[in-house]
């Protein structure tokens, strides 16, 4: 088969493959010399993980952050490492809430444990550590059902009503690290250690994970404080509450009862 190669700055090349490749295997031959390490890709424009394995000619792209999938893959799998070093520092029992953007990273609140200093210390150094070991990132394709099941013995509450109200979703995608599960649409890479350049510090009623921007995919960007950005989204928060709206299937529910 016949697979036409995109790299970030260089023109398109033509490689042949006798039956099956992984992209992996392509990305990893291809690296030497790209100033950024490849993330994901894309095959004839759909996005693919470089786990995926390509069985037919097409047109195959490499990403590396400085593209906005290659960007969202990289903050998927920083999210999941973020969950998997809270759930070994502070239990299985603490809820990650990913609130919104903010100072290129993203702004989140724990719920079950207080948030300070030395515990926003521990959790980044389990993430470092966890980026060291490299541990793959598993990942799982299953049906409607059998994700409602998931959440039911995780205690998902919060997603499980909305799940439940939203049968047409057939297919949902898993990932995990170990024993630490989250559910996303963009791709994430193949283990830990691809995502070892963050920050973590205490913001405000939560926690600010940093993370490199497209602009300059090598370095985390200095601090840039949004306070607009984060009172906006703090009156929404609390609306929320009032109103007991967080998510779609709380207005669903809203409306169905006629509340």
């Amino acid at each position: 088969m016949k697979v036409k190669i995109e790299l970030p700055g260089r023109e398109p090349f033509l490689r042949e493959y006798e039956d099956s490749v992984c992209i992996r295997d392509i990305a990893d031959e291809l690296q030497t010399g790209q100033p950024y390490r490849f993330v994901c890709a894309r095959f004839d424009r759909h996005l693919r993980r470089l786990n995926d394995v390509i069985t037919r000619s097409g047109t195959l792209e490499l990403l590396d952050m400085r593209d906005s999938d290659g960007k969202m893959c990289y903050q998927a799998s920083l999210t999941l490492l973020f969950c998997k070093a809270v759930r070994d520092v502070a239990g299985k029992d603490v809820t990650v809430r990913v609130n919104n953007s903010l100072s290129k990273g993203l702004y989140i609140t724990l719920k079950g444990v207080a948030i300070d200093e030395a515990l926003v210390e521990k959790i980044s150094g389990r993430m470092r550590e966890i980026t060291e070991l490299k541990i793959p990132i598993e990942h799982r394709l299953v049906d409607h059902e059998g994700f409602v099941d998931e959440l039911k013995v995780l205690k998902r509450e919060d997603l499980l009503e909305w799940f439940e109200m939203t049968p047409d979703l057939e297919n949902i995608h898993l990932y995990t690290i170990q024993d630490c599960m989250w559910a996303f649409s963009d791709a994430v890479v193949p283990d830990t250690g691809y995502i070892d350049l963050f920050e973590l510090s205490v913001y405000k009623f939560g926690v600010l994970l940093r993370f490199p921007h497209t602009l300059n995919p090598s370095v985390v960007p200095p601090f840039q404080e949004q306070k607009i950005i984060y009172d906006a989204f703090s009156e929404e928060r609390q609306w929320s509450k009032v109103t007991g709206i967080r998510v779609a299937s709380d207005l669903n529910r809203v409306i169905l009862n006629n509340e």
